[in-house]
């Protein structure tokens, strides 16, 4: 679907890599989404978190600009790529 590749996917950039980090997880999104669009400028976005408990959160935000520098959106890419995969075994 467009519509889900075009607002969702990119906010699952971190989460794909690293897995569920629950209350974490939302933030996780968000950056993955300053990440993948470094230019982001007076964007609306709306978070939603649900976890266990029936207990779920949403709430929206401005995104002004991009919070991140360049230098630490490619720390954070760089350090994902660096990663090592071990067996279970």
């Amino acid at each position: 679907n467009n519509s889900f590749l075009s607002k969702v996917d990119p906010t699952l950039y971190i989460s794909q890599r690293i897995g569920n980090i629950y209350t974490g997880s939302l933030y996780s999104c968000l950056v993955s989404l300053l990440i993948l669009d470094p230019t982001i400028k007076n964007k609306n976005v709306m978070l939603f978190s649900y976890g266990s408990g029936l207990c779920s959160s949403m709430l929206t935000a401005k995104i002004q600009s991009n919070p991140l520098s360049d230098y630490q959106i490619q720390n954070i890419i760089d350090k994902l790529k660096t990663r090592v995969k071990i067996s279970p075994e």
